[in-house]
């Protein structure tokens, strides 16, 4: 039969049909531009089976996880756990091509249909159960009830997620097959779609690191470069010199950087003595090592080794010091204190994390060295106690510090970490190490000797504080603070693949609702909750501040 196919009409793929090609629909009579616009529409929707799985994994994202998430902050992550769902179904069915052509058609056609409609009918109660879930969760950590319409706004959000990525994905399809057409001119037909799906994605890859690291990363370092820098004019520089920044002080007031500038004008303790507190920006000095000394002579010339108890801390990622946890120790000792600190980035912890981890473990060891070398040089009976400090990124430094700095583990009285991330490799080994039949939420290792964690409000059964500790044969007493709720604990890679020891151990935590693992859904869900981990009233998430008085006290006592 003679082809009555306009010329130039071009044949088109069916994604539904794998590469194969068929002719664009027509009339008898030639092209009817209607159906071929149908067509086309067909084309582009996406299959049925996909967009199935797609609903079914949006509508497990739903399930509760460790803290309750902002309507943007759900919206992404279902949004991101439906992509996943259905480039998994895309997957499956490229794989399973031979086998599904054997099928009849109506049965293919009854099978996609059937995943769509369980994908659908899978929302409603996922939405219903996930408020209620939500409900139980925000009332775990003492928040306000989420509004019903929160659920709707996250699905929303959700469908915007998927549509960009969808969209995304089908450029990167439409321009693979254009170069795979001008490649098969030259090359074979089996390899000209893999040479130009590897050159696509190998572009694209280049062009997304040039993108994120050579520009987007440089954007924000040099934002938080300038916000550094800022000094706000309801801050001026102190006038004691006990403090960084005052008179007297071997560090610029303008070199403090602004999270130095704010340590060092805490107030003090309404009683006792005037605190010592030293700090160097990254500005104050040309490197880590510099830096140190710079701190450590701070300390000298402040009389703090007459103190009764001198504090080091390595600070997060933007060189952010803890307030509560200094002015709780200062009221404490009523003033009768050193804390000391340096900068060694101005990113936020998580980008810290990312980029270079190992600075931290290097601040980490040129402070507390400096400052060990300084106490080991005063004769034995005039020391002061001597303690480290941790929060967050900065307790791996802490960490690197025991492990690396010669003499630490000996002279070091007491130390106390908040909030360490899943990765610090001490805090790993020793939870991995830790009595029989001790829960991962509060483990407890070698029966409480010289290491301890607390759980916090949340775990009050597991409260040990008032237990006393027994004196070590050698080295300091160490005390954990990790909250059952704080994801920056219990992030990992791993949520990808393999369930947490700690997924089961979340019906200990009262009115808590339970958290199934899912591959790589929870995996978003722990990574959202991370996002907002300080948004939450303190006790939960990655709030420490109302434990760090008893904390001190137990680890420190007068």
């Amino acid at each position: 039969m003679e082809d009555l196919t306009p010329p130039g009409r071009r044949r088109v793929r069916s994604h539904r049909e794998g590469y194969g090609e068929q002719r664009a629909p027509r009339g008898a009579m030639g092209g009817d531009v209607t159906a071929d616009r149908s067509a086309r529409w067909r084309l582009a929707m996406p299959h049925r089976a996909e967009a199935g799985v797609a609903l079914l994994t949006a509508a497990s994202s739903l399930a509760p996880s460790l803290l309750p998430k902002t309507v943007p902050v759900q919206g992404v992550v279902t949004g991101l756990a439906a992509v996943v769902g259905y480039a998994f179904a895309t997957l499956v069915r490229w794989l399973l091509t031979p086998l599904r052509r054997r099928l009849p058609p109506a049965l293919r056609a009854r099978i996609a249909w059937a995943l769509f409609g369980l994908g659908v009918l899978s929302l409603a109660p996922a939405v219903w159960f996930g408020h209620q879930w939500r409900r139980d969760l925000a009332a775990s950590v003492g928040m306000r009830d989420p509004p019903p319409v929160s659920a709707l706004g996250a699905l929303l959000v959700a469908l915007a997620v998927l549509l960009a990525a969808l969209l995304v994905a089908r450029a990167i399809r439409i321009v693979v097959r254009w170069l795979a057409r001008h490649l098969a001119r030259v090359l074979p037909a089996w390899l000209a779609p893999v040479l130009a799906a590897v050159l696509v994605l190998g572009l694209t890859a280049v062009t997304v690191r040039w993108v994120v690291e050579d520009r987007l990363l440089t954007a924000v370092d040099d934002s938080f470069r300038v916000v550094n820098q800022q000094v706000a004019p309801d801050r001026p520089a102190p006038a004691d010199r006990l403090r960084s920044g005052g008179p007297e002080s071997l560090v610029d007031w303008a070199d403090l950087g602004a999270a130095g500038r704010e340590f060092v004008t805490l107030p003090a303790p309404s009683q006792g003595r005037s605190p010592v507190r030293v700090y160097a920006g990254i500005d104050s000095a040309a490197d880590l090592t510099e830096r140190a000394e710079l701190v450590a002579a701070e300390l000298a010339r402040t009389g703090a080794f007459q103190r009764a108890v001198v504090c080091v801390v390595v600070p997060t990622g933007t060189g952010w010091v803890d307030g509560a946890a200094v002015t709780t120790l200062e009221a404490l000792w009523r003033g009768d204190t050193a804390v000391a600190s340096m900068q060694y980035s101005y990113l936020p912890s998580v980008l810290s994390m990312l980029t270079d981890r190992q600075r931290v473990e290097e601040a980490g060891v040129a402070l507390v060295g400096a400052v060990v070398r300084r106490w080991l040089a005063i004769p034995e009976g005039e020391r002061p106690r001597l303690v480290l400090f941790g929060e967050s990124l900065g307790s791996r430094g802490v960490e690197a510090a025991l492990a690396r700095v010669p003499e630490a583990e000996r002279v070091v009285d007491g130390v106390l970490l908040v909030g360490p991330p899943n990765s610090n490799p001490t805090w790993s080994r020793l939870v991995a190490e830790r009595d029989d039949g001790s829960p991962l939420l509060a483990p407890v290792v070698d029966g409480g000797r010289s290491v301890r964690f607390w759980p916090g409000p949340e775990l009050p059964q597991f409260d040990r504080r008032d237990d006393p500790w027994p004196a070590p044969p050698s080295g300091p007493r160490i005390l954990y603070l990790q909250h059952p709720s704080d994801p920056v604990v219990w992030w990992s890679p791993e949520l990808l693949w393999a369930e947490p020891e700690w997924s089961d151990e979340r019906s200990l935590v009262a009115r808590a609702p339970p958290l199934l693992w899912q591959p790589v859904v929870t995996f978003w869900q722990v990574s959202g909750d991370a996002v907002f981990a300080t948004d939450v009233p303190s006790g939960h998430g990655h709030r420490y501040g109302i434990e760090l008085a008893d904390a001190w006290a137990a680890l420190l006592p007068r």
